[in-house]
């Protein structure tokens, strides 16, 4: 059928597009009545028309009667305001002409309920009986395009049936996609199907479904012939386990989810409606994404495209704010979907919820999703940072499918390598105190806590001296954060290196020269950043410190994706600037060790040593680290020594950090 929608409010607008485009109908999308009677004398006669009771300009009333005065026995529903004001527009309404009402909230069944209440009468009107269900599909037992034996149905979707069929020349089983018969007479829907199979031929992948014939059942319609996998829904997998999967599992199924999508962007091809149903788990966990029917290709962006802007295409549920507002989407919305998705299978709920469509589109919209710790689920920081940004309102904000491919590959590789530390937290502020300690041990950490220096000190004491690492805040009563350190420098249960780390409000370059004086080692600006704080861990040791006797590696890209989060992106732009920041800093050691500064040859060797660190170049910073330690203890002749083998290891790092 041809209908006309006329609503002002975006989100029930793209909600009466979704339903009805999916169900099969050409649909007239209005803001306003004056743009629905323009319509309707440049496309013809629609057979239905929706009117939202509180249009702008030209009020729904006046369309409605101009809509019955124009058009051939027309029917005309419309949408009341709900609540104390539906009796009223119910009324006026059918004054205007209005065949019938429908209340908000819309829901799809409701507006579907209606559709085929107007087909029903138009039937009874032409004097036809409505068709009565097959028993049996037609295609079962046939042989389609003389290849495929069709043997049973697979499953149904919203363009087509999939069935299990057999190639009649070679014996093997193949999944046979038919488009629904209602669908080959609708306007772009041949074409969308044709799409498909060109979208998918496009995509070559391990976890991708592969299409590998397209053609014409002597019934005309189109069909495409894929793998036939052995494998079940994500969907029924979550439902088996109790809806919630372990979160290892979790990032193994989502980093090949993730590598999927990566090939289709790759090959400029968006899925657009990733979902639980579309993404089949075979044998091993394997990993095989499907459907790619909606699929937008990136580069084909003619105005004649089947599905263009204003039309919403997706599951509401997985559905990102570019798709629910109906603008033109990339890549970047299957992350989101992808997101939804890892969300749902970590806390056992979806992201968003609602009771109707236009609920869960605003959601989608407008509201931040709760992060999966706040729902009572054990997740580790690092894959909720990432799923939380995978969910972000502006695109932009968003990884791409290959940053969120490589965090995910980090994170799995992360528990063989953690090492559980005890630390100890020196803090005046409850708040700061707590918040670290929780984060500590959410990560797996032993954490012993102090309230001032004095304190600290004692606790200190009384472990022997047995800490991993120091976090002291700076200004403590009774001690301060640099007397303390000084105190355990001193301390003859203290083991040589061990990491003391300022937290403080005021990260300038007094506040760290007097910290690195005092026999420190960092300084952790406040408010503490979690990755900030994994980077104090990993110079600490949490993540697999290397043993002085290996050798080191010059650049270890793992690490440096760890530290920011797998955006590759953002670990470009931090290489660029860690080349230009060796130059200065070898300038800067160069000077001081002619000076003899031993202060500042220290000082400057500890900023290479975070910055190297921090980007991966672990040759660098251990050597920067060796550096440092040299001159802290005054060894002039061992500074000099450390001094040569730093700038030996710039020179072979430097063209691997040029290359990554």
């Amino acid at each position: 059928m041809k209908l006309l929608v006329a609503c002002s409010e975006p989100v029930t607008r793209l909600l009466l597009q979704s339903t009805l485009g999916r169900a099969g109908h050409e649909v007239i999308g209005c803001r306003s009545g004056r743009d629905a009677l323009d319509a309707v004398q440049g496309s013809g006669s629609p057979q239905l028309a929706f009117l939202d009771a509180a249009l702008p300009g030209q009020d729904a009333l006046t369309t409605c009667q101009a809509l019955a005065e124009r058009l051939p026995r027309p029917r005309i529903v419309v949408l009341t305001r709900g609540g104390s004001a539906a009796a009223a527009d119910v009324v006026a309404a059918r004054a205007a002409g209005a065949d019938r009402t429908l209340d908000r909230p819309l829901t799809p069944e409701a507006i579907l309920a209606c559709v085929r209440q107007v087909e029903d009468e138009q039937r009874r009107e032409r004097g036809q009986v409505a068709p009565r269900p097959a028993e049996r599909d037609p295609l079962l037992g046939s042989v389609v395009d003389g290849k495929y034996e069709v043997l049973d149905v697979v499953g149904r979707g919203g363009m087509g049936t999939i069935y299990r069929a057999r190639h009649l020349l070679v014996g093997e089983l193949v999944a046979l996609k038919v488009i629904h018969p209602n669908h080959v007479a609708r306007r772009g829907f041949r074409e969308r199907f044709v799409r498909e199979a060109r979208v998918m031929l496009k995509v070559v992948h391990p976890n991708v479904i592969p299409v590998r014939e397209c053609g014409v059942t002597k019934e005309d319609l189109p069909y495409l012939t894929m793998d036939l996998s052995s494998g079940r829904s994500l969907a029924e997998l979550a439902r088996g386990a109790g809806g919630r999967l372990d979160e290892a599992r979790v990032v193994r199924l989502g980093r090949q989810m993730a590598q999927a999508l990566v090939a289709a962007h790759e090959a400029g091809v968006v899925h657009r409606d990733l979902k639980p149903e579309n993404v089949l788990v075979e044998a091993e966990d394997r990993v095989r994404v499907c459907d790619f029917g909606l699929a937008k290709v990136l580069h084909d962006e003619r105005p004649s495209d089947v599905t263009g802007l204003g039309t919403v295409v997706g599951t509401p549920y997985y559905m990102s704010p570019e798709q629910a507002a109906g603008e033109r989407v990339d890549g970047r919305a299957d992350v989101y979907s992808l997101g939804c998705i890892l969300y749902e299978l970590l806390c056992g709920a979806r992201v968003f919820e609602g009771k109707t469509v236009s609920r869960l589109l605003r959601a989608h919209l407008t509201e931040a999703p709760a992060p999966p710790s706040e729902r009572g689920v054990t997740v580790s920081p690092r894959l909720e940072a990432l799923v939380l940004r995978m969910l972000a309102k502006d695109s932009a904000e968003r990884p791409t499918a290959a940053g969120v491919a490589e965090a995910l590959e980090a994170i799995a590789a992360r528990p063989g390598t953690t090492r559980r530390l005890h630390v100890l937290v020196a803090d005046d502020s409850p708040v700061n105190r707590r918040l670290v300690t929780g984060l500590l041990e959410r990560w797996g950490h032993r954490v012993t806590t102090a309230c001032d220096g004095a304190e600290a000190l004692e606790r200190f004491t009384a472990a022997a001296g047995g800490f991993d690492l120091l976090l002291i805040d700076g200004s403590m009563p009774r001690m301060s954060g640099e007397e303390l350190a000084r105190a355990v420098r001193a301390h003859p249960q203290a083991r040589p290196g061990l990491p003391i780390v300022s937290l403080t409000g005021s990260d300038g370059p007094d506040v760290r020269a007097r910290c690195l004086a005092a026999g420190m080692t960092d300084v952790l600006p406040k408010p503490v950043r979690i990755a900030a704080l994994e980077a104090v861990l990993a110079q600490a040791g949490a993540f697999g410190a290397p043993d002085a006797a290996d050798e080191v590696a010059a650049f270890d890209l793992q690490a440096a994706l760890e530290r920011v989060e797998g955006d590759a992106d953002l670990l470009r732009e931090t290489l660029d600037l860690l080349l230009q920041d060796i130059e200065r800093l070898l300038r800067e050691l160069r000077a001081a060790r002619a000076a003899g500064d031993l202060h500042r040859l220290a000082r400057a060797a500890h900023e290479l040593k975070g910055s190297a660190g921090n980007c991966g170049a672990m040759a660098i910073a251990a050597a920067a680290g060796r550096l440092e330690e040299a001159a802290r203890r005054g060894d002039v002749d061992g500074a000099a020594g450390e001094l040569a083998g730093a700038e030996r290891e710039v020179t072979r790092t430097l063209p691997l950090l040029q290359a990554a």
